[in-house]
């Protein structure tokens, strides 16, 4: 029966080669794609775009057309709703706290979209036209 050498073993006996050969690559990496500046470091020097501001009033104007809306879809819609922003808040302050990670991003977008698609089966359009 053959002996295996220990994982660790293995990978650190193989480190030094595939040091050697990432560092040998970078010169042939960097031609092919030259550096540029960041895109963060280049955004940070745009103006800031203002914030806009929202009416005192959060309902539109007219009404929300609710009359010819399933009832037990409203009720469905606004209690998923609400946990879908309360999960949004949560990835908001996690996207607050960790600017550079992209996940709480990716998950505010499916957030919306599931808000969305909840807001149309619900029969509330000018949510799911957002």
């Amino acid at each position: 029966q053959a002996e295996f050498a220990p994982l660790s073993e293995l990978d650190s006996r193989h480190a030094d080669a595939r040091d050697a050969e990432a560092y040998d690559a970078v010169p042939a990496f960097e031609q092919l794609y030259p550096r540029h500046e960041p895109a963060l470091a280049a955004s940070a020097r745009l103006p800031e775009a203002p914030i806009p501001t929202f009416p005192d009033d959060a309902q539109p104007d007219g009404h929300l057309a609710l009359a010819e809306s399933d009832p037990d879809l409203l009720e469905v819609f606004v209690q998923e709703g609400l946990e879908i922003l309360d999960q949004a808040d949560a990835r908001l302050n996690a996207w607050r706290a960790q600017p550079d990670v992209h996940d709480a991003v990716i998950g505010l977008q499916r957030d919306l979209h599931t808000l969305k698609g909840g807001a149309r089966m619900a029969g509330i359009v000018p949510v799911g036209d957002l």
